[in-house]
């Protein structure tokens, strides 16, 4: 299984908070997180999980057996 987005641009209806974004996950991997500060990165997590994209392409890709 595959989690892939390509130039994706998140947000809310009224603002933009990330543009220009790509991300490719295969099974298995791990993506990390990493910044001068603790609270970034629970934001970041929360973020992906409550935006939709709003512009761009964001794929899950089963494998095939």
């Amino acid at each position: 299984m595959t989690l892939a987005g390509r130039d994706l641009t998140i947000g809310y209806s009224d603002r933009v908070v990330g543009r220009g974004l790509n991300v490719a996950l295969a099974q298995g991997e791990v993506l990390a997180l990493l910044g001068p500060t603790a609270a970034a990165r629970p934001r970041c997590s929360n973020a992906a999980r409550l935006l939709a994209p709003l512009a761009g392409e964001a794929a899950i890709e089963a494998a095939r057996w």
